[in-house]
């Protein structure tokens, strides 16, 4: 056995070395880079950490497998992966993008599993090194936003599918539902390409579409039943092991701009920092000539189940308002195509021994590693400096919040916006019970709700003014107290003033 695994390691050493370098660049300052926490992750956690302890969610409802959460609703399946994790450990920022970690780390190997199965060994590992180093992985797996394990879910679902476990890939594809919801509006046409095609090429019999049909159906009965309540004015109901909610309103993602979504799709930039950067939208345009020449490939080959894949990319580019996690779906597959393109580019210039095709070979690894490295570089000396990655992931909110307990008084935190009462409630951690009795939010419907008040917490955009009210602000809020009646005290992006 241990000769058997020298072997294997001798000849898989490059591998062996990939695995190392991606493992590194995902746990390497995990949980300080980036710094703070956003409102998103938050409310993830809060819920997740109320789901653990109260077996219900922060508005008391038992197992929902859609959380009402905003008031306009929030997946599921992220929460109910940091329930083991919260039952050992407790709830902080490590514990929260624990569940973001562990499934990046997963990717790894099923990306060179199904690289493998649909191409050959040589893709396969010219994918896990692309995967390895891509900025997109590497800050999907540093942050604890739920719907980034939907590109894991997925990829174990197609991954399963080309092995012909063809159960097991409608279990993960129903599951993928719950990973992000708006995977729906491509789903059917991913799975009738699939599952059709499979039939028609008699890699399926009937009876396992219909099996697989079932099984999907059978995992993805919650969220039809919430469905069918949020758009047929039903009922909510609690049955004590699982609830499903009526929203205050449904979160307005569909539609959007085709043109602009596209053009998302063609530089991996939304300006949002938190998602890329300049620079790692560099790294995704220079991929995407290795990926066309894929592409080309794979129509040659009439690879069929990356077809399936790209018909459900371009329904959602009709169907959703584009920004990258919305995406999600689509970045492996554009991966996927750039590790054949630029295999295929690869073994053709090794057939010559001209001069000039080496020094091409040369030049690709320059431009494919140089806005690489420059991103590492930035990402892990001054991304944390940014203003608005200190801004989007609410730097020194902890600490504030700390200082202002001190006082037990009353605390007003200034929220230019909304979503600041989040962060409160990962840090604060009150029961749902005493947060459901003590809330208080605008009368008007929002796509997200606007609380303005729980236990001793105000949210206001001006500030409650009087002796007994510690008052934090972000300091692009541009609010100052006098001197004279409070003192203050910085912590990063946010002032405590505490009444003298």
């Amino acid at each position: 056995m241990i000769n058997k695994t020298k072997i294997y390691l001798s000849k898989n050493y490059f591998i062996l070395i990939i695995f190392i370098l991606a493992i590194f660049l995902r746990v390497f300052h995990f949980g300080t880079i980036p710094g703070g926490l956003t409102t998103d992750e938050a409310m993830t956690g809060y819920n997740a950490w109320t789901l653990a302890n109260f077996q219900t969610d922060m508005w008391g409802h038992h197992y929902p497998f859609y959380l009402k959460a905003w008031g306009s609703g929030m997946n599921a399946l992220y929460e109910y992966l940091m329930l083991p994790i919260l039952k050992i450990w407790t709830l902080n920022i490590y514990s929260e993008r624990a569940v973001s970690l562990i499934t990046s780390l997963i990717l790894l190997p099923i990306f060179y599993l199904f690289l493998k199965k649909i191409w050959n060994q040589k893709v396969a590992t010219t994918g896990l090194l692309l995967l390895a180093i891509n900025p997109w992985a590497i800050m999907i797996a540093r942050q604890g936003l739920e719907s980034n394990i939907l590109p894991c879910i997925l990829l174990i679902a197609f991954t399963c599918f080309v092995y012909q476990h063809y159960y097991w890939a409608a279990a993960f594809f129903a599951l993928s539902i719950y990973a992000y919801s708006s995977v729906l509006l491509a789903l059917p046409l991913i799975l009738g390409v699939l599952y059709l095609w499979s039939l028609y090429q008699q890699q399926m019999t009937w009876f396992q579409a219909f099996k697989s049909a079932g099984i999907f159906l059978l995992i993805a009965l919650p969220m039809i039943l919430w469905f069918a309540v949020n758009s047929f004015n039903m009922s909510a109901f609690d049955l004590g092991f699982f609830s499903v909610e009526r929203f205050t309103m449904i979160r307005k993602t569909l539609g959007g701009n085709p043109a602009q979504n596209w053009l998302l799709l063609g530089t991996q930039f939304d300006g949002l920092w938190q998602n890329a950067t300049p620079i790692s939208a560099i790294t995704y345009i220079v991929n995407l000539f290795f990926a066309f020449i894929g592409l080309l490939m794979a129509v040659k080959m009439r690879q069929w189940v990356l077809g399936a894949w790209g018909s459900g990319i371009i329904a959602l580019t009709f169907s959703v308002q584009g920004n990258i996690n919305r995406y999600n779906l689509a970045w492996l597959a554009i991966l996927a195509l750039t590790a054949l393109g630029l295999s295929k580019t690869w073994q053709w210039l090794s057939q010559h021994s001209n001069w000039l095709f080496q020094w091409l070979k040369i030049l690709i690894i320059v431009i494919l590693t140089l806005p690489n490295l420059l991103f590492l570089k930035q990402y892990f000396t001054t991304f944390n400096n940014t203003p608005a990655i200190q801004k989007v992931y609410n730097q020194g909110f902890e600490a504030a919040l700390h200082k202002a307990k001190q006082q037990h008084g009353p605390i007003n935190i200034i929220q230019p916006g909304n979503q600041r009462y989040s962060l409160v409630l990962f840090y604060d951690r009150p029961t749902p019970k005493e947060f459901i009795s003590t809330v208080k939010f605008a009368p008007e419907k929002h796509e997200f709700l606007h609380i303005t008040q729980f236990t001793n917490y105000t949210f206001t955009k001006q500030p409650i003014i009087n002796q007994q009210t510690t008052v934090i602000t972000p300091n692009y809020a541009h609010l100052k107290l006098s001197n004279e009646h409070y003192t203050s005290n910085k912590f990063g992006i946010y002032t405590v003033y505490q009444p003298k």
